[in-house]
């Protein structure tokens, strides 16, 4: 049976992939009236990178909230939206909704790959929370790093690439329209880094 859970952003990226300087290069631009339009374009090339790739890019947190842990696994769980910098903290809900935090102690955190993993250590099986539903809330860290530079070479041309794409079709850009497609060209650098769950 699968396990329902959500996720919920807590502190968002203080500052973006690529600069207002960087896209005004890109796009050919040497002066521009249009700083509000290309500051939300390369939001709109994140938010679409991050969503299509499944990835956080710029450092930011994250509570993820399941209603149980996983059965048959040990309560291992494998945590979304890589590359995970570190797990924050567990809290496990009462039948009251009050939280108390699971000591780091009882697990451990495998963050080596795109499949960063929590795993309760050995002998120590994880607490079933008293609230039926979003009984677990786990609190994460991740992105590539505080600055666009962390993030990958690739990764940032294909942000570029987007924001050119929509500096040149406005209307994909609009909040109304939601994400578009994402064009061949930067689907192409950004194939490697899509995430895969089985």
């Amino acid at each position: 049976m699968p396990i329902n859970y959500s996720l919920k952003p807590l502190t968002p990226p203080v500052a973006e992939p690529v600069s207002e300087a960087d896209a005004m290069a890109h796009l050919r631009l040497e002066t521009s009236g249009e700083s509000a339009l290309i500051a939300r374009l390369i939001t709109v090339a994140r938010m679409q990178v991050e969503t299509w790739t499944g990835r956080a890019l710029i450092t930011q947190s994250w509570r993820w909230s399941l209603d149980r842990w996983p059965a048959g696994r040990a309560g291992i769980l494998t945590i979304p939206k890589p590359p995970l910098q570190s797990v924050d903290q567990i809290l496990l809900f009462d039948g009251q909704g009050q939280a108390a935090v699971w000591d780091q102690q009882n697990y451990e955190v495998d963050a080596g790959n795109d499949s960063a993993r929590l795993i309760p250590r050995t002998g120590v099986l994880p607490p079933s929370p008293g609230r039926r539903a979003a009984g677990i809330a786990i609190d994460f860290s991740c992105g590539y790093g505080a600055v666009g530079t962390d993030i990958p070479a690739p990764i940032r041309q294909a942000i570029l690439m987007l924001i050119a794409h929509y500096y040149e079709n406005r209307e994909l850009a609009a909040p109304a329209t939601g994400m578009a497609p994402v064009p061949q060209g930067p689907a192409a650098l950004l194939a490697p880094y899509k995430v895969v769950r089985l």
